[in-house]
């Protein structure tokens, strides 16, 4: 943690951000964090969900959802939503870089889920990636549509890749 005068509190990690978005069943959005929990140990203090409606009944339950993992993961539920239009680049490039930057400034670690959402703003997620430099970008991989509305312990480990491309990509190629 950061101390006012910028630096770190002795004995104190840097807090952990998790950005995501919404999938068209909770589980696109709950299974990756769950895997990056897990697999990776990455224990988010903080997931910031993007979603097209905040008042959509399916985010209730996907915010019950992913509070309820945080908590399987021993971390006090905080999960901060945002509403963005998910046809507009813009909106949703804006909306994630200022998350990147802001948690950057305040001495987080980011991991971005680049797994779930629609086209446009998985676009602009990935583009913020490439030029904020997130400690992590997480991408979990399930090949078909048959288990995308299962829970991640339901689906063969053997079927599922957690990629973390920071550690797939040389970065000063791209």
């Amino acid at each position: 943690m950061l101390r006012v005068d910028g630096t770190e509190e002795e004995g104190r990690a840097p807090p952990k951000e998790y950005i995501t978005q919404s999938y068209r069943t909770p589980w696109g959005t709950i299974n990756p964090l769950w895997a990056a929990a897990r697999d990776r140990g990455y224990r988010p203090d903080t997931v910031h969900l993007i979603t097209p409606d905040e008042e959509a009944d399916d985010v209730g339950a996907l915010v019950d959802g992913l509070e309820a993992l945080q908590e399987a993961f021993d971390r006090e539920p905080d999960v901060q939503l945002y509403s963005d239009d998910p046809e507009s680049f813009e909106d949703t490039a804006a909306t994630i870089q200022g998350l990147i930057e802001d948690r950057h400034a305040a001495g987080a670690k980011v991991a971005v889920d680049i797994t779930p959402g629609r086209t446009i703003p998985k676009i602009a997620l990935f583009d913020a990636c490439l030029r904020l430099d997130p400690e992590h970008i997480f991408y979990l991989s399930v090949p078909g549509y048959d288990y995308r509305p299962k829970p991640y312990l339901k689906i063969p480990f053997r079927l599922q890749k957690l990629i973390d491309l920071t550690e797939e990509v040389d970065r000063d190629g791209i």
